[in-house]
C-alpha cells in the first residue's frame, strides 16, 4: 500500500507539500488522519469481532503440493529473494527483483515484457501543492491467453518497497502470490479468459507504475477484470475490502470461485480512514472493474524493517493464492 490522497481527490487537508521527497510521504500523515484512522480501526474491531473470530486462514500446502494447486511453500521462495533487503523505486536493488520477476515469468513460457517508460502519479496521491509527481517506472507484464476469452482478467501487485523495510508482506507477499498462481495455470487446466500478470513499479511513492499501465499500455486498452493483491499487516484472513461500483456481478462471483471468500462493506469505510492507497485506484480512474484484497493483522510491522520474509503468516499467503487462482481460473468471472 502506498502514497496517501490529497485535499484534491478527498476534500481533507493535503499531505505534506514539496519539501519532503515524494519517497517519504509515506512517513509524513497529519495528526488528524492518524487519529481518524485509530478510531476506525477499533470500531473495525468492536464490530467484527465476533465475525471474524471464527475465522482462519488455510493450512499453508507445501512445495511438494501438486502442481496445478497454489502452494504457500513454493511461493515463499520468492518471498525470500524479492524481500532480501529494502527495495526503492529506482534502486539497484529494485532492478535484481525486477529482473527475478521477469525471468520466473519467462521461464515459464509466458509472453512477457517490461514496460519502461515516464509516468504521472495516480490521483494525484502524492500531496505536492501545485506540482505534479512523475517517475521512471518498469512494470513487469505477462499473458497467458485463454481458450475462448471475452476479455482479460488482471492480476495486480506491486513489486517495490518502501525505503524503511524490504517489504516482506507489503507486496512481496501480492507478487510472489502471483508469480505462483501464474506457475499454477501454466500446468492446470487453460483458463477461459486471457490473464494478464502485472507486477507494477513505484506505487509506495506514487502509484506511478500502475497509472502507466492502465492509461497506457496496449493490453489495458479494452479495460477489464483486475484483482490487486495487497498486505497491511503480516498475518491474519485475507479480506475484500474494495471494489469498483455495481459490484453485484462481481460480489457474486468472488463468493463462488474464491475458495476462501471473506468481505465486508464496513472494511471500505475503515480504508478510506486510513492514510493509504493502492495501486486499483489507478484502475478505477481508468474505469476497471475489480476486487482489491489484503490481509491486515499484525500491522505494527507495516512499512517498518519488522516486514521480513520470516515475520509473514504462510496460511495468509496461501488465501491470497487460493483466492486468486479461484478467480483467475473461474469461467463465471465477468469481463
Amino acid at each position: 500500500m502506498g502514497a496517501p490522497p490529497t485535499q484534491a481527490a478527498t476534500g481533507r487537508p493535503a499531505r505534506p507539500g514539496p519539501g519532503v521527497p515524494p519517497a517519504n510521504r509515506a512517513l509524513a500523515r497529519p495528526r488528524r488522519r492518524l487519529l481518524a484512522a485509530a478510531a476506525a480501526l477499533a470500531a473495525l474491531s468492536a464490530v467484527s469481532a465476533g465475525s471474524l473470530l471464527d475465522l482462519r486462514t488455510p493450512a499453508p500446502r507445501p512445495a511438494s503440493a501438486p502442481t496445478g494447486e497454489f502452494s504457500a511453500g513454493r511461493a515463499y521462495e520468492d518471498v525470500q529473494v524479492i524481500a532480501a533487503r529494502s527495495h526503492v523505486a529506482g534502486s539497484p536493488a529494485n532492478e535484481q527483483v525486477r529482473a527475478h520477476i521477469e525471468q520466473r515469468l519467462r521461464g515459464l513460457g509466458l509472453e512477457t515484457e517490461v514496460q519502461d517508460t515516464v509516468a504521472p502519479e495516480a490521483g494525484q496521491l502524492s500531496g505536492a501543492a501545485g506540482g505534479a509527481t512523475l517517475a521512471r517506472v518498469r512494470n513487469v507484464v505477462a499473458r497467458l491467453p485463454g481458450t475462448d476469452s471475452t476479455g482479460r482478467v488482471f492480476l495486480v501487485a506491486h513489486y517495490d518497497s518502501v525505503q524503511t523495510g524490504p517489504g516482506g508482506n507489503d507486496d512481496a507477499a501480492g507478487t510472489s502470490a502471483i508469480l505462483e498462481v501464474a506457475r499454477a495455470l501454466t500446468v492446470g487446466p487453460r483458463p477461459r479468459n486471457d490473464i494478464v500478470f502485472v507486477l507494477t513499479d513505484a506505487e509506495e511513492a506514487c502509484l506511478c507504475g500502475a497509472s502507466a499501465f492502465a492509461a497506457s499500455h496496449p493490453l489495458a486498452a479494452d479495460g477489464g477484470v483486475v484483482l490487486n493483491l495487497e498486505a497491511r499487516g503480516s498475518t491474519g484472513p485475507l479480506i475484500m475490502f474494495e471494489t469498483s461500483v455495481n459490484n453485484a456481478k462481481l460480489v457474486d462471483v468472488f463468493g463462488r470461485a474464491a475458495p476462501h471468500p471473506v468481505g465486508t462493506s464496513f472494511a471500505v469505510e475503515i480504508y478510506r480512514a486510513l492514510p493509504n492507497d493502492t495501486d486499483f485506484t489507478a484502475f478505477l480512474d481508468q474505469k476497471f472493474v475489480g476486487l482489491n484484497s489484503a490481509y491486515i493483522d499484525g500491522g505494527a510491522i507495516y512499512h517498518t524493517p519488522l516486514d521480513t520474509p520470516a515475520a509473514m503468516d504462510r496460511g495468509s499467503l496461501q488465501q491470497h493464492g487460493d483466492n486468486a487462482l479461484g478467480l483467475a481460473g473461474s469461467s463465471a468471472a465477468p469481463t
